[in-house]
């Protein structure tokens, strides 16, 4: 619930529909959900991540298009994909910073996670753009409940792995390290 409504309400605000170009930064628990949202939203969308196994499940989830953004190489075509909107689902300053760099001039960037500490986008180039900067911390009520009839109605499904209490500390590592695949639920 946590994720997808977030996400929903970041990709709301942003004004994501027919036609929207959408770049989702970081193939995680967030960003699984924001794929086959824009998807239901009829947005081409536009998975970039560093880990191979996430993007090939991006792909599988409906992104038209999947880059390794580890290899600087796809920069150049990244930027000519003029994304209207890039929303930012990893807590990195790399995500954050290759945001900037991608999103369309006048474009919009959803933040729906954040590094500790500053954000390194530049007020100044977001002003050379004409960016707006969307931060989605929290959602509403209604995006709650348009998320669960969303999952009720198979429209929307997330990946979860089931743990045990005991591999508490274990998966918090994973997480910091970006080795978990959609979302982790804890069973006694």
């Amino acid at each position: 619930a946590c994720a997808g409504m977030t996400v929903l309400g970041g990709l709301r605000k942003a004004e994501v529909g027919i036609s929207t170009c959408l770049g989702v930064i970081g193939i995680g628990g967030q960003g699984h959900l924001a794929i086959q949202l824009g998807k239901a939203m009829g947005a081409k969308v536009v998975a970039m991540d560093i880990d191979a196994v996430k993007l090939s499940m991006a792909k599988e989830l409906g992104a038209d298009l999947a880059y390794d953004v580890s290899k600087s190489d796809d920069l150049p075509e990244l930027m000519a994909l003029d994304m209207d909107v890039v929303m930012v689902t990893a807590p990195s300053d790399e995500a954050h910073s290759l945001a900037l760099l991608v999103v369309a001039y006048g474009g919009v960037i959803s933040l729906c996670a954040v590094p500790g500490g500053e954000t390194p986008i530049s007020m100044t180039l977001c002003g050379f753009k004409g960016v707006r900067l969307l931060a989605q911390a929290v959602a509403t009520r209604k995006d709650l409940a348009d998320i669960l009839e969303l999952a009720a109605q198979g429209k929307v499904s997330c990946e979860v792995e089931a743990r045990s209490l005991d591999a508490g500390p274990d998966s918090i590592k994973a997480l910091r390290e970006g080795k978990v695949v959609g979302r982790v639920v804890f069973v006694p």
